[in-house]
C-alpha cells in the first residue's frame, strides 16, 4: 500500500536518503549532503509543506520537491525533482506523488505547473504527459571551457547598457513567456547579475547571468540564465552579440555556459554554438495549466 506524507511531517534524513537513493543512477550527479539539501529549499524557494514523501508498506520509496511563486500576478508551481528508489519503480509511486502535487497546486490556486525532465527519460515524460503536462520547449545546457571574449560586436551600432542585480529584472518582461524555474530572477536573487540593453533610452534586451569565483576570489566561470530581446527587432542578432560580449567578458580564460537555454530562443542558441559552445545535455520543459 502506498502512503503519501507531506515532507514537513517526515524526517529530513529519511527524505534525503530517498532523494539520493532514487538519483543514484541518474543522468547527471545530483546527490546532496544534508547541508546542500537544506540550502536548496531556501535558495530555490522549495517548500517542505508542498513536497511529499511516498511510503510503500511503511518503507520510504519516493520523494517529490515542490515550490510555488507569484510571477507577474500568476501562481506558478515547479516540480523540483521526483525521485523513486529503484526497487519501488513501476509500482505506482511516481503517479501517487504527481497526483498529490497536482492536488496541492489546485488547493493553493496555482495557474501553471512546470517541470523539466531529461530528454532521454522517456518513462518519466510519458508519466507527466498522462497527468496532463505538455512539452513546450527543449532546454539546452551549452558549455565552452577555457574561453575569453568569444564574441565580436560591430561598434557601428551604439547601444547603452545598465548593469545591476537580478532584482532589476523583476518588473521587466519583454516577451510574455513562462521561463524555467531555475532561470527566473528569483532563483538568482542573491548573487545573480543583470544587463539591460537600451537603444535611445528604450529597453530592447535583458540578460540574467552569474559569475563564479574560486576560494581566492578569482573569476573561474560565467553562466548565462536568460537573454531576452524585444520581439520584431531587425537588429536582434547584433543586440545578442553585443550583450554576450559584455556578459562573457573576462581578463583570462574561464568556463562559460548557458543553463536551460530554450531552443525557441533560436538566435541566442545559434550564436553560442557558432562561437564553439558544445551541447552537454538537453531537457524538456513541460507545463500544465490548471
Amino acid at each position: 500500500m502506498i502512503t503519501i506524507k507531506q515532507l514537513d511531517q517526515c524526517s529530513l534524513s529519511e527524505a534525503l536518503q530517498v532523494w539520493n537513493g532514487g538519483f543514484s543512477d541518474y543522468y547527471v550527479p545530483i546527490q546532496m549532503s544534508m547541508e546542500m539539501f537544506i540550502y536548496r529549499f531556501a535558495y530555490e524557494e522549495l517548500s517542505p509543506r508542498l513536497s511529499f514523501v511516498a511510503y510503500v508498506d511503511d518503507h520510504p520509496a519516493g520523494i517529490v520537491l515542490n515550490g510555488i511563486r507569484l510571477v507577474h500576478g500568476k501562481k506558478i508551481a515547479w516540480n523540483g525533482g521526483t525521485s523513486i528508489l529503484p526497487e519501488y519503480r513501476r509500482r505506482g509511486v511516481g503517479k501517487a506523488l504527481i497526483d498529490a502535487s497536482l492536488q496541492i497546486y489546485r488547493e493553493q490556486g496555482v495557474e501553471v505547473a512546470t517541470l523539466e525532465a531529461f530528454r532521454q527519460n522517456e518513462r518519466a515524460i510519458s508519466l507527466y504527459e498522462q497527468k496532463g503536462y505538455q512539452v513546450v520547449d527543449i532546454l539546452s545546457h551549452l558549455e565552452l571551457t577555457d574561453a575569453c571574449y568569444p564574441f565580436k560586436h560591430n561598434d557601428g551600432k551604439a547601444y547603452q547598457v545598465k548593469k545591476g542585480i537580478a532584482f532589476d529584472l523583476a518588473s521587466l518582461q519583454l516577451n510574455n513567456t513562462i521561463l524555467p524555474w531555475q532561470t527566473q530572477w528569483t532563483s538568482l536573487r542573491r548573487d545573480g547579475e543583470s544587463l539591460i540593453i537600451m537603444d535611445n533610452g528604450k529597453t530592447i534586451g535583458t540578460v540574467l547571468y552569474k559569475r563564479f569565483f574560486d576560494e581566492n576570489g578569482k573569476l573561474n566561470g560565467i553562466g548565462l540564465y536568460q537573454f531576452d530581446v524585444e520581439s520584431g527587432r531587425q537588429d536582434a542578432e547584433e543586440i545578442i552579440h553585443f550583450g554576450l560580449n559584455h556578459v562573457f567578458a573576462s581578463e583570462h580564460p574561464v568556463r562559460l555556459f548557458a543553463f536551460n537555454l530554450p531552443n525557441s530562443n533560436q538566435i541566442v542558441t545559434r550564436t553560442l554554438k557558432e562561437a564553439g559552445f558544445a551541447l552537454k545535455h538537453e531537457q524538456v520543459f513541460m507545463i500544465k495549466r490548471l
